[in-house]
């Protein structure tokens, strides 16, 4: 299915669109595939029932699907969609799944560990976001709410339509000086609105679009946009 983009009308993020490849490139790329390690501490604390330190993650550009491969186990997978969080083996036979996921996380507290259809949900609409920025903000619904300078990079804050999952519905992204993706803001609404940033790094052009290797996201200060330091988890592209 072809990513539904159309070109934004906001002139920062045009120019960062096609600093990362453009529209007409986006729209012929169906899938993204990694192989990913994580590490930190959510990941440590929150999968420890069931361990999760690398997977391949595929992404579905035009609908939200992700699907991570082995997922705790080499004959299994997990598949993502907002409204379903599921465990597949590799016949096709659903072994678990679970119908509006993310209501479950409503129980979460900082001590509980998540079951798999948890991990796979979380893991589902956090790498498809991830790893379809910036072109999420040219789908329909998303609205640019505020361009302005921090530093040396330039802020658009924007927010998501509802029938996007994602950690929270205004967030915005930060550019360095040729437009490319440096940071992510959200306040993490599963992590009871913890104000988070999602720092990119160690860029390298795949299939003429660039993607980062590495992502490290860690707490950010409630008032003010600053870096509290601690690593929540890291993500790091091993190839692919």
């Amino acid at each position: 299915m072809t990513a539904p983009v159309s070109e934004p009308t906001d002139l920062a993020l045009r120019a960062a669109l096609d600093a990362h490849g453009g529209l007409a490139r986006w729209r012929q790329i169906a899938f993204i595939t990694a192989n990913v390690a994580f590490d930190g501490v959510v990941w440590d604390a929150k999968t420890r029932d069931h361990p999760l330190t690398s997977a391949r993650v595929t992404v579905e550009t035009g609908q939200q699907r992700t699907y991570l491969t082995p997922f705790h186990g080499d004959e299994r997978r997990s598949s993502y969609s907002p409204d379903l969080a599921a465990v597949v083996g590799n016949d096709g036979r659903v072994e678990a799944a679970r119908s509006h996921p993310r209501a479950v996380f409503a129980s979460d507290t900082e001590e509980s560990a998540w079951d798999e259809l948890q991990v796979a949900y979380f893991t589902g609409f956090a790498f498809w976001n991830y790893l379809n920025l910036p072109f999420l903000a040219a789908w329909p619904g998303f609205t640019v709410d505020e361009v302005s300078t921090v530093g040396a990079w330039q802020r658009i804050g924007y927010s998501f339509p509802p029938e996007i999952a994602t950690h929270n519905r205004a967030q915005a992204m930060y550019f360095d000086d040729r437009h490319i993706l440096r940071r992510l803001d959200y306040n993490s609404e599963i992590f009871g609105g913890q104000p988070t940033s999602h720092l990119l790094s160690d860029y390298v052009t795949v299939a003429g679009i660039p993607f980062a290797r590495r992502r490290v996201i860690v707490p950010r200060d409630a008032d003010e946009p600053v870096l509290i330091g601690m690593t929540f988890a890291g993500i790091e592209v091993v190839d692919g």
